[in-house]
């Protein structure tokens, strides 16, 4: 049997006799068979068929000690093997529960250790969360919310992922930095919009207090000339009217002088209409008129006058001429009471008679009347004179 020591493994090299005596042939087969001759020839062939012959020889030997001289060890090589499976099984026996204790261990450790990672990233998307957190807020919500976020310690608190919560805080104060100065506009401009709108109804408020207030001071002058009976309504109805005060705010005092006053105005206004009225009635009573008396006065009214018809005598400018159909009394009435005075429309209107003293006072007050107390006793000295 081959020792191993005939083995140097690190030369690669092996000392059996036979590699050995084979090897020390080579030199000399080389050169006995580095010329081959014509296979043609009988010498040839002979030649050829005696090298195979040989060179096979040592090949086979070589090989067959080789696989002797190698059996050996490819036994020792299986036990040794099954030696080594049977110690290893062995310590697999003894390893296995200690690894899978390590193993619960570990696993736990892991666990711990990226829910640990989780809970800090939770903790960075939490910080970068905010700004979302700030939509739709005031902006003392977001003020808030900035001081919040800066007071956050990314430095201490966060441990692994410390560089990535430094990054998330600086870039969630930028983003609500800018939040706040939108939300800053936003809110300056609505404050701008509800103070012009509160302007304008505090305007339109005040505009429709000024017209009623102005509706009052402006009544007397609306009912100049107006029956007595019109103004004393009116008198009345403002007199009824209790000014709210709540409607009329500050200017209350305001709306009551205009209503003082106004009622003042009425009053003086509503006797003088009443004076003139009754004065009117005791000077001129309406008389009932005939039928040629109308007529006459219609003429009047239209501005013809009375005038002279020439030759043309009262019977013959008849009842019936004017009016049409009538009696023969009715002519002999009319012609006894004008006799050639008729009523001509296509002639020019005679002059006026002069006015009566007392119109031609009263006339001269109206060119300077006013809603006064004065005004009144006035026209009750001019009327007394007359009356």
């Amino acid at each position: 049997m081959t020792d191993l020591n005939q083995v140097d493994i690190e030369q690669g090299k092996v000392d059996v006799e036979v590699f050995n005596q084979t090897d020390a042939a080579l030199s000399l087969l080389a050169e006995k068979y580095s010329h081959i001759p014509d296979v043609n020839s009988k010498d040839g062939y002979e030649f050829v068929k005696a090298g195979v012959k040989e060179l096979t020889g040592y090949r086979t030997t070589l090989d067959a000690e080789r696989q002797r001289i190698k059996k050996p060890y490819l036994d020792a090589g299986r036990i040794i093997d099954n030696e080594a499976k049977r110690i290893t099984a062995k310590l697999v026996e003894l390893e296995e529960p200690m690894k899978a204790k390590k193993k619960e261990v570990d696993d736990r450790k892991k666990k711990q250790e990226e829910q640990r990672l989780a809970r800090l990233r939770e903790k960075v998307s939490a910080i970068s969360g905010r700004v979302a957190e700030a939509r739709g807020k005031t902006r003392d919500e977001i003020a808030k919310i900035i001081e919040e976020v800066d007071a956050i310690d990314t430095k201490r608190d966060y441990y692994d992922l410390t560089r990535e919560a430094i990054e998330a805080q600086q870039a969630t104060l930028h983003e609500l930095s800018e939040m706040y100065n939108q939300q800053f506009k936003y809110e300056q401009a609505k404050l701008e919009e509800e103070r012009l709108r509160k302007e304008q109804v505090a305007q339109r408020e005040q505009q429709r207090i000024t017209d009623k207030i102005n509706d009052m001071r402006m009544l007397p002058a609306d009912l100049t000339a107006r029956p007595a009976s019109e103004i004393e309504g009116n008198l009345k109805n403002l007199t009824d009217y209790d000014i709210p005060r709540d409607e009329f705010g500050n200017r209350y005092d305001e709306a009551q002088d205009a209503r003082q006053k106004a009622m003042q105005q009425l009053e003086a206004m509503a006797k003088q209409a009443r004076m003139i009225e009754e004065a009117k009635a005791k000077i001129e009573p309406e008389p009932e008129k005939t039928v040629p008396e109308k007529v006459m006065q219609d003429a009047v009214e239209k501005g013809t006058g009375t005038m002279k018809v020439g030759s043309k005598s009262a019977e013959h400018v008849k009842h019936s001429e004017i009016y049409g159909e009538a009696t023969e009394e009715e002519d002999q009435a009319w012609a006894e009471k004008y006799g050639n005075d008729v009523p001509d429309p296509e002639m020019e209107p005679a002059p006026e008679a002069d006015l009566p003293d007392v119109w031609t006072e009263i006339s001269a007050w109206c060119d300077k009347w006013e809603i006064s107390m004065q005004a009144s006793h006035e026209l009750n000295d001019i009327l007394n004179r007359h009356l």
